[in-house]
């Protein structure tokens, strides 16, 4: 597999994971991270896997970096809703 394609290591990670081969998928999440730290979605996997591992600490760690990445991607996603005005005058 083609070291730099980031998404046939992103899908074998997601298969292997599915299939509770936790250490087999963090290596594949981790060949990603290598190469595209900026993936919200890895870092949310590995979060997961190693949750699933035991590894509480590691967890909270990639959760914390998916989310900076989220918020760095999107910083208004959590904004509250502005309300629209009923009527919106005519310049």
């Amino acid at each position: 597999m083609d070291l730099g394609d980031v998404d046939a290591w992103f899908s074998k990670g997601v298969t292997l994971a599915w299939l509770e081969k936790y250490k087999q998928a963090l290596y594949c999440l981790n060949q990603v991270t290598r190469v595209r730290t900026n993936y919200p979605s890895v870092w949310r996997l590995k979060a997961t896997v190693y949750a699933l591992m035991g590894h509480e600490r590691l967890s909270r760690l990639c959760t914390e970096v998916a989310e900076r990445l989220r918020l760095k991607e999107d910083p208004f996603e959590d904004a509250p809703a502005v309300e629209e005005p009923d009527s919106v005058p005519v310049y």
